[in-house]
């Protein structure tokens, strides 16, 4: 990545990223943060990184010159007080109620009385959990100076994280990755909690889209706190390719000289691959030199998608080849890029595809319709609907020119609202004004 210096009134002397994991776990926020970590440290800004402690990785180490702290614990009760062994205790209470066939106002007030104690209990037990992080993280605040706290995700761990930072004087920001995140709170029992702190405890909200913006405002957030800025990737890494180049990668990953489609990301249900391989094997009786790969972390949907692939004989068709570090390389020698999810906020993944010059479709999920003009820079179509992809992969296999003509727009778009380094601007004005409050 090419030095960038960034000026800025008010000088920033530390951040703090929250984040539920980092490296050596691979995704959007990680890689994001990696990103802004390395700008933020040649403008001289100190940054660490806070995460929760995962068993067999260090509590603390250095990642290519940032520190990371994998501190934040979590309670979890006793098996018997599970909130699923103690809803079967509420059941058998109501049922035992029932059973005696009485309608009066005691046996009601003793039915409500079990319910309120249950739920209490559950309630009690979430709140535990969670407040749990604070011992760790005030041991944290007395041996490391933060001046920021930026949490890269909104759930209840991070909204917790983000109440004790203030209790510790420290500016805080929430970040939205997701129109999904706010709707979750919902099935928290303590929601109304976290939400109280989202509006009173924390300085500012970042929504990465502008349905995110509006979940935020429809939870009680003022606007004057909501900031849009969205994910960014590095545009020197993510670009266009030589032929020589590309000729050089089909050899790498044993790959014939084909036409490829690619999806990259986690093989989750959400993620929409099932609905990718029901086109695909659609696509390949008509096309036969159409290849699909697939980029990035198998889990357990991966198993549907096997015995998908088996049973609709597509193996010669898809190609798994898992997580790697130059994604750039596949996407070069990609003739489309498809994300086919159900749910997402803004995908780096196809911040990174359009920012190659590759052609890309999406489905009309919040972070995509604030990127892509539909047959201007991608083609976007409804989620969870086959028929509809299906349609807009063939018109864009079936016209090179259209397709040429959309994967350079969607580089110039990339270039010019997308790259990190407009995007770390953007973060330095939101901290220079957090910095004079």
């Amino acid at each position: 990545m090419k030095s960038y210096k960034i000026n800025y009134k008010n000088k920033i002397s530390s951040v703090g990223f929250v984040t539920p994991y980092y490296f050596p776990y691979i995704g959007g926020a990680e890689n994001q943060i990696k990103q802004l970590s390395k700008i933020y440290k040649k403008n001289g800004v100190d940054v660490c990184i806070i995460t929760d402690f995962h068993k067999g990785l260090k509590k603390k180490e250095i990642i290519e010159g940032v520190e990371v702290y994998r501190i934040l614990k979590y309670f979890y009760f006793p098996q018997k007080y599970k909130i699923k062994n103690l809803l079967k205790i509420e059941k058998k209470s109501e049922s035992s109620i029932e059973t005696k066939n009485c309608n009066s106002d005691n046996k009601r007030r003793k039915k409500g009385l079990i319910h309120n104690l249950i739920k209490s209990i559950r309630m009690l037990n979430e709140l535990i959990k969670y407040l749990y992080v604070f011992v760790p993280l005030s041991i944290f605040f007395h041996k490391k100076k933060v001046e920021i706290i930026h949490c890269f995700l909104l759930n209840p761990k991070t909204i917790i994280v983000a109440a004790i930072s203030k209790l510790y004087g420290k500016k805080v920001i929430i970040r939205q990755s997701g129109e999904a995140e706010t709707q979750n709170l919902n099935n928290f029992l303590c929601n109304r909690f976290y939400k109280f702190i989202l509006r009173n405890l924390t300085d500012f909200s970042i929504a990465i889209s502008e349905s995110c913006r509006k979940e935020l405002i429809s939870i009680g957030i003022e606007k004057k706190r909501i900031y849009n800025i969205p994910n960014g990737i590095n545009i020197d890494t993510f670009k266009p390719l030589d032929i020589k180049q590309k000729k050089r990668i089909l050899k790498k990953y044993n790959l014939g000289n084909k036409r490829y489609i690619t999806f990259v990301g986690s093989v989750k249900y959400i993620k929409g691959i099932d609905i990718l391989i029901k086109c695909v094997k659609s696509i390949s009786k008509e096309y036969e030199d159409i290849n699909l790969l697939v980029v990035g972390r198998r889990t357990k949907f991966t198993k549907k998608i096997d015995d998908m692939i088996h049973n609709y004989s597509l193996n010669e068709y898809v190609h798994f080849i898992g997580e790697i570090k130059d994604v750039n390389e596949l996407y070069n020698l990609s003739n489309l890029y498809v994300s086919p999810s159900r749910s997402e906020g803004l995908s780096n993944a196809l911040l990174e595809a359009m920012s190659t010059g590759l052609p890309v479709i999406a489905t009309s999920t919040s972070g995509s319709v604030d990127v892509i003009k539909n047959r201007e820079n991608g083609l976007l179509v409804k989620i969870n609907d086959p028929k509809s992809l299906n349609n807009a992969i063939k018109e864009i296999l079936n016209n090179e020119e259209f397709a040429s003509t959309i994967g350079k727009n969607a580089r110039e778009a990339i270039c010019k609202n997308y790259s990190i380094n407009k995007i770390v601007k953007e973060y330095f004005k939101l901290y220079s004004i957090l910095t004079i409050k």
